[in-house]
């Protein structure tokens, strides 16, 4: 149980620590102070020490008062412990704890809110981050290797058709589902795929000279990496810019077309990860969502969705 120092109003009293010099006809009334500099630690716990340093304190154990004042309650004096003219040491007393107990009543006269919110907030946080997760790992699972799938479609080429195609993946060792479901229901490739992956470090801000990766796979296949700080939004246009700048790979965006995976998320009691309720609440907040064409800043019109089903 710990209590923030500046709340408790440390108040050094004259009562013992005060120098008083007598009055006489010839002489006049001087009263020092002390002065408090500071206190340590921030936080303190009941029973443990606080440290003051400052001025004008008293020497020896017990010739110093301290005054914990709360607000609306009686204040509570101690004494100090062995003390110095410029540091002393107090203990913290047992009666503070009755202040802390006295607060649990407030729980059911609106104190209740701000930890029901917080309680929601928290629960959602926690769900979003194990749902994606539990996602990711249900895509790895059902996941193809990407370079033996591209070198089986240099075996059996499929129909070839102008124009540049990038298919954004958040897991560049596997192929897109985008990939598969356009293979599957167009039966072609185009002229110039890229697989497009945006991974945000945990850094501020990513250099401009560090932001692009590129590995060039079988002809017409490559593999993209955009690198983007915690501060930054990844922006399309950008990306596009500085690969035609570094690696001389153009696009031309009128004849480019954006690939993405529309995951649908399916709530499954049989899977294990987490409580069918926490399913849900995913579920829910994956609908609603920002998407990706947003995100990103992809040109909507150039936008090609093709969805899947995932169940977590």
């Amino acid at each position: 149980m710990r209590l923030p120092v500046p709340r408790l109003l440390l108040l050094a009293c004259a009562a013992l620590a005060t120098l008083l010099v007598p009055t006489s006809a010839m002489a006049k009334t001087k009263r020092t102070y002390p002065v408090i500099q500071k206190v340590s630690p921030l936080k303190v716990a009941i029973g443990s020490q606080l440290t003051i340093k400052g001025t004008g304190f008293k020497s020896g154990k017990g010739k110093n008062t301290i005054v914990f004042k709360r607000d609306g309650k009686p204040a509570v004096f101690v004494k100090s412990g062995l003390s110095t003219k410029k540091k002393l040491y107090v203990t913290v007393p047992d009666k503070l704890s009755a202040f802390l107990a006295s607060n649990s009543a407030k729980f059911l006269t609106g104190g209740w809110f701000p930890i029901l919110i917080g309680g929601v907030c928290f629960t959602m946080l926690v769900t979003w981050k194990r749902g994606r997760v539990l996602m990711f790992q249900r895509q790895s699972e059902q996941g193809i290797p990407l370079k033996p799938f591209l070198e089986s479609l240099s075996a059996h080429p499929p129909a070839r058709v102008s124009g540049t195609a990038i298919f954004m993946t958040s897991q560049p060792e596997s192929v897109p589902h985008a990939l598969l479901h356009n293979l599957k229901h167009n039966k072609v490739l185009h002229e110039q795929t890229v697989f497009l992956t945006i991974i945000t470090h945990d850094v501020p801000i990513v250099p401009p000279e560090d932001r692009l990766q590129l590995e060039r796979l079988l002809e017409g296949f490559y593999k993209l990496e955009a690198w983007y700080g915690f501060k930054e939004q990844p922006d399309i246009d950008e990306i596009l810019n500085t690969c035609r700048v570094r690696y001389g790979l153009s696009f031309d965006v009128m004849d480019t077309s954006f690939f993405l995976s529309r995951e649908t998320v399916i709530p499954a009691e049989d899977t294990p990860g987490m409580a069918l309720w926490r399913d849900h609440l995913f579920a829910w907040m994956s609908r609603n969502a920002t998407r990706a064409t947003d995100f990103f800043n992809i040109p909507p019109n150039r936008v090609v969705e093709l969805g899947t089903h995932i169940e977590i």
